[in-house]
């Protein structure tokens, strides 16, 4: 878990988890993804300063229960703790605080 007492190191790729992505028709209630299944190609995820961090994934969360999804974003070399935000064509999310070394 990514916390101040356990940093990311930069470059690397942190998982960011939400609720409330839009599914595909056919996903049942209760339901656990058994697979990663990506969901729209255009999510980004920005830092407080501006600078658009590369997404590798965002779709289902394989393994957990459908309605949450994950989000794989690639930290930059240069990154400082950052509070980061998801941005779709819905809008965009909460803040996310990520830590780095």
């Amino acid at each position: 878990m990514n916390s101040a007492a356990n940093p990311a190191p930069p470059e690397t790729v942190v998982t960011l988890f939400g609720t409330g992505g839009a599914w595909s028709f056919g996903t049942l209630d209760n339901a656990v993804a058994t697979a990663a299944n990506p969901l729209f190609d255009d999510w980004g995820v920005t830092d407080s300063s501006g600078n658009e961090l590369t997404v590798l994934y965002a779709g289902m969360a394989p393994g957990l229960l459908c309605g949450v999804f994950q989000v794989n974003v690639l930290l930059l070399p240069n990154e400082v703790p950052q509070t980061l935000r998801l941005t779709t064509a819905f809008g965009a999310s909460n803040p996310v605080r990520v830590y780095v070394k």
